[in-house]
């Protein structure tokens, strides 16, 4: 069953607009007796990598991030929507969660500075790769997570790979759900196998900040 979940950050404005979305993409195959929100809300043990459920590991994920988010974000505000992608659509969501974040960062690069965390699946001779690709655009940043020469820190670029590391190794050793890559064109899933950030800034114009005031001049 593909899932898909719809990350959504908040910002302090309390403009929808402003607020920030990621997509994930999931296939689930829940256990006999189970549903797909069973599988969303499983709780953690603490026992194995096999307890994390879908919601608990994008949280765990998105938190580790934190520290490096900046302050117009409204750390107590954000969601998650998921929605079962196999039927037709219109599609609504089957459930939607909280995603309260612990701390952000107490300064702010703008609005429209982002990182891109691109993962892919599995490369095979005479697949093209093109569809096989995805990636989030994390933002927007706090002031700490820039270095003196205007790249992102390397801890900052290190942070956000190890978390996507520990969310990857947490969906694959879970038999009910796996994180993938969406193809929309070929409406097929494909399980990540890596991924990357590189050491150098995007820019998400969409993002910029609605004008709250204008000065103005005139001869």
């Amino acid at each position: 069953m593909a899932i898909l979940a719809q990350v959504v950050l908040k910002m302090d404005s309390d403009i929808p607009a402003d607020a920030c979305v990621n997509t994930l993409w999931f296939e689930v195959t829940p256990d006999v007796g189970q549903t797909i929100v069973d599988v969303i809300d499983q709780e953690n043990g603490g026992v194995t990598g096999d307890d994390w459920g879908i919601h608990e590991a994008i949280l765990n994920m998105y938190d580790d991030w934190s520290a490096i988010y900046s302050p117009v974000i409204d750390p107590a505000a954000g969601e998650v929507k998921y929605y079962d992608m196999d039927g037709p659509p219109p599609h609504y969501p089957i459930a939607v969660r909280p995603l309260a974040l612990t701390t952000v960062d107490n300064a702010s690069l703008p609005a429209e500075v982002a990182l891109c965390l691109s993962f892919q699946a599995q490369k095979f001779s005479g697949v093209p790769q093109a569809s096989r690709r995805g990636r989030i655009y994390l933002g927007p940043m706090g002031g700490s997570a820039t270095g003196l020469d205007g790249r992102p820190e390397s801890v900052t670029v290190g942070l956000i790979t190890t978390a996507a590391s520990a969310f990857l190794d947490r969906g694959a050793a879970n038999p009910q759900w796996s994180w993938v890559v969406w193809s929309t064109k070929n409406e097929t899933s494909a399980p990540v196998a890596d991924g990357w950030v590189d050491n150098a800034w995007d820019t998400q114009r969409r993002r910029g900040l609605i004008p709250t005031s204008r000065d103005v001049f005139a001869l």
